[in-house]
């Protein structure tokens, strides 16, 4: 099943660089949050990616995919909340630390 048959895209949430989307998977009916990476292999978006890959398992728990759409990379989270990608990544490198520094 190709992305666009798996999601269903509702809105673009505000902000610059990656384009990050409220939707919903079709074949659960979950809400999730899709986020495009545009341009290519960008410094911005090879830096999100390096950072992905250096998740924590708690937080690699709240990714369900990483992908190749239309020659721009993807990755879908668990939502709500609807988060711009590089508020969703702050979000699990401070969940990562309290782990750390609690335990």
């Amino acid at each position: 099943m190709d992305f666009s048959q798996k999601y269903d895209l509702i809105e673009l949430l505000p902000g610059e660089g990656v384009q990050s989307y409220r939707a919903r998977q079709t074949n659960t009916g979950r809400d999730v949050t899709v986020h495009l990476l545009v341009g290519g292999k960008t410094l911005e978006n090879e830096g999100f990616l390096v950072r992905l890959r250096a998740m924590q398992p708690q937080s690699m728990a709240k990714l369900i995919e990483v992908g190749d759409y239309q020659g721009a990379m993807f990755v879908v989270t668990v939502a709500p909340p609807h988060q711009r990608l590089d508020e969703w990544l702050a979000e699990q490198d401070r969940a990562a630390a309290a782990v750390k520094e609690f335990g």
